[in-house]
């Protein structure tokens, strides 16, 4: 599973200072389909077919 703040982390990690906490919470929200906020297994899954 992936968290809002794990998110976060990354971005931060990677020298993007931009996103914020609630930036986060948005692009999690958009794939997270049973709405416990946070990108699980299937979420991530279904988010990388709708890429291809």
């Amino acid at each position: 599973m992936i968290t809002a703040g794990e998110l976060l982390a990354v971005f931060q990690a990677i020298g993007d200072g931009r996103c914020t906490l609630e930036d986060c919470k948005r692009m999690i929200s958009t794939v997270d389909v049973n709405g416990d906020g946070v990108v699980c297994f299937e979420d991530f899954a279904r988010m990388m077919e709708t890429q291809v």
